[in-house]
């Protein structure tokens, strides 16, 4: 069975993010294209905590467009990506739920 397993991915929006915070957003779609092109069997990409830089809806939803551009732009075949919440994920306080509707997004 192949699966990839990562963690901090620190998906920012581009408006008012550092340039290395911005970088994440990169690697994050390089990493996708990566297992497209070279694990198509993959059972899975399971990401452990800290999708979101800030904890934001806006960068919850970054992140799965990202996703979204790599499955229906890419090459290939790209696996569900099952997430668990890191203390990034949390950073603006989320008692509203805001990483459970991010959730929703990928599973």
């Amino acid at each position: 069975m192949e699966f990839q397993v990562t963690s901090d991915i620190h998906i920012t929006t581009d408006a008012g993010a550092k340039k290395e915070v911005r970088l994440s957003n990169v690697h994050f779609e390089q990493m996708l294209k990566d297992v497209q092109a070279n694990s198509p069997e993959s059972a899975g990409i399971f990401i452990n905590g800290d999708i979101a830089d800030g904890g934001t809806n806006e960068q919850y939803l970054k992140a799965y467009s990202i996703y979204d551009n790599v499955k229906f732009n890419g090459e290939g075949i790209i696996p569900e990506v099952h997430i668990s919440d890191g203390n990034h994920d949390w950073n603006s306080g989320n008692p509203n739920g805001q990483f459970q509707k991010y959730v929703a997004y990928f599973n």
